[in-house]
């Protein structure tokens, strides 16, 4: 587990935060759906309410690696090539695991 001081002008102060191991993933990841990714929310035909429907990360295929790592560190979502473009998609499409993604990245 990494640690994190607070430092102020007379030095370091004695209160030490513990962050988690996945702290610096989840941040990396919030910025990777930041800049390139969408969520997919539509309005509901019956409650006429908005619903999440995907999650969804779009990036070239040469940086494909970067939703492969995603795919294995978080053990959920698949990875789809789009036909006859140069794109591959990340997407999260069950309810619970894309709480699990709002969760961890709040």
């Amino acid at each position: 587990m990494n640690t994190q001081s607070a430092e102020n002008w007379k030095g370091f102060s004695e209160t030490v935060r513990q962050l988690p191991e996945d702290y610096k993933f989840w941040n990396w990841f919030a910025g990777v759906v930041d800049g390139d990714g969408n969520f997919d929310i539509r309005i509901d035909p019956i409650s006429k309410e908005r619903v999440l429907k995907q999650i969804r990360i779009k990036l070239h295929n040469r940086d494909i690696r970067i939703l492969k790592r995603i795919q294995n560190y978080i053990h959920i979502g698949r990875i789809k090539t789009i036909k006859n473009k140069p794109y591959s998609m990340y997407i999260v499409s069950t309810k619970e695991s894309m709480m699990y993604i709002i969760n961890n990245i709040n």
